[in-house]
């Protein structure tokens, strides 16, 4: 796999999405190897860590249709980076972890909703 040519998505990465504190972040990868194409039949392993504001940490899950998928919680608002890094192809550890597409991603977490009804 080309970490570089991965092809990363969903509202957990996007610049002009911000989500609420405790619930989580979605994100996509699609692997690619040096030529851009689909490795959809290869195993990978995908690493993600939150950088900032009381997140986690952890692998994205392998989907039927060769996708990576993972979803993280940040506790705390403010601002985060998601990063995202190859750490085997094939089985193989890749050694030293490859950055994804174009990893860290920043990512807003905003604080929870006023529920009005529960007002004094």
């Amino acid at each position: 796999a080309d970490a570089s040519k991965a092809v990363v998505s969903g509202p957990g990465v996007s610049e002009v999405f911000a989500f609420v504190a405790g619930t989580n972040g979605r994100v996509t990868i699609a692997s690619r190897d040096r030529f851009g194409n689909s490795r959809g039949g290869r195993y990978d392993t995908f690493a993600y860590s939150i950088a900032g504001s009381g997140g986690d940490s952890g692998i994205a899950t392998r989907s039927t249709d060769g996708t990576y998928q993972l979803s993280y919680t940040i506790t705390v608002a403010g601002a985060a980076s998601l990063v995202l890094t190859l750490t085997r192809s094939d089985g193989a550890a890749v050694s030293p972890a490859a950055s994804v597409a174009s990893s860290p991603y920043a990512v807003t977490v905003v604080g929870a909703a006023m529920d009005s009804s529960r007002s004094a």
